[in-house]
């Protein structure tokens, strides 16, 4: 499921797989770099990684015939396996450089495995919140690819 607000969206995933598993992608550069781009032909390079509160990380995403763009942040709250939430900031040429965001992602156990729920808010500028619920969703997909080949 997937809400889009005017400056806000939240997607709900559900996983097959138990909430440390599903917490234990996000909490890896390695794992990071297999899934966190909307499709196979965007790359990332994790350039920086220190998961820690107050830890920064910082990307790069390597478009096909666009370059390169950028994006960092901070780790803001760590609660292993139930809840993550950090700060992202796209950098110049990005069209959304300098805002800074806010992802937030609750990892509850259900019978099945884990319900995932991210909320991506502080999304100002006109068609953030669409294109950034495009990059999640993909990126997810990703994740659930990912997550069933290391079973």
């Amino acid at each position: 499921m997937t809400a889009i607000g005017e400056d806000s969206l939240t997607i709900t995933r559900h996983f097959a797989h138990p909430p440390e598993k599903v917490f234990a992608a996000f909490a890896s550069a390695e794992a990071i770099a297999q899934w966190l781009a909307p499709h196979n032909s965007i790359s990332l390079t994790v350039e920086a990684f220190h998961f820690a509160s107050e830890g920064a990380y910082r990307f790069c995403y390597a478009k096909p015939d666009e370059g390169d763009l950028h994006l960092e942040g901070r780790f803001l709250t760590i609660d292993r396996p139930r809840r993550l939430s950090f700060s992202w900031c796209w950098l110049p040429p990005d069209i959304h450089a300098g805002i800074k965001s806010l992802v937030e992602i609750d990892f509850a156990p259900v019978p099945q495995g884990t319900k995932l729920t991210l909320h991506h808010s502080r999304l100002a500028e006109l068609n953030m919140p669409q294109r950034h619920a495009e990059g999640w969703l993909g990126a997810l997909g990703r994740l659930e690819q990912l997550l069933a080949t290391k079973s």
